[in-house]
């Protein structure tokens, strides 16, 4: 009897899921309206592959992430090819980096500075990256929209939002991130 209901619970639960990655998905399928691409379900997870301005990105739908928070994770194939992480600035991280846990690379941009936390092995690379001021203000209004991380690794940028809104996931808002990534993945 007890296997019977947890196989039943398992499956109603399975079915929910399912129902729900499936409502995301339709979601996403809006941006083929705004950029050349597809919509389809991945181990549950809603996911566009898309292309905008020659870069081909991923738009992903994580129904749990960290915590058990959902994340909206954009990522974009990209000509910078070095290692670089913005995030934005924290006590945590402030009092880091006064222990050396975390060393700070700084723009040459004080509000910049003062507003995010750039690491990255190559310092010379991410200032020079980072001298663009529409890419910082790109970055600036990027999370200024609720994304907490930019990752430049491995010729790829990623960014990433924890729970994420329906808002959040609408063609326009999703294609103005898009497009903004398109400019942050040149290299200099």
């Amino acid at each position: 009897m007890h296997t019977v209901f947890a196989a039943g619970f398992g499956l109603f639960a399975l079915i929910s899921a399912y129902i729900s990655a499936r409502r995301h998905a339709d979601a996403l399928a809006g941006l083929e309206s705004v950029f050349p691409g597809r919509t389809f379900l991945r181990w549950l997870v809603p996911t566009f592959q898309g292309s905008c301005d020659a870069f081909d990105f991923t738009v992903r739908l994580f129904g749990f992430g960290e915590n058990g928070a959902p994340r909206l994770v954009v990522g974009m194939k990209s000509f910078a090819v070095m290692r670089l992480e913005v995030k934005g600035k924290s006590r945590g991280f402030s009092f880091g980096g006064l222990l050396g846990r975390s060393k700070e690379i700084k723009t040459g941009d004080d509000v910049f500075d003062g507003e995010f936390a750039v690491s990255a092995p190559d310092e010379g690379a991410a200032v020079r990256y980072l001298a663009s001021r529409e890419k910082r203000e790109i970055i600036r209004r990027v999370f200024s929209a609720g994304y907490r991380k930019l990752v430049l690794r491995n010729g790829e940028i990623t960014i990433e939002k924890l729970r994420y809104a329906d808002a959040d996931i609408t063609p326009p808002a999703l294609a103005d991130v898009v497009r903004s990534l398109a400019v942050l993945a040149k290299e200099f």
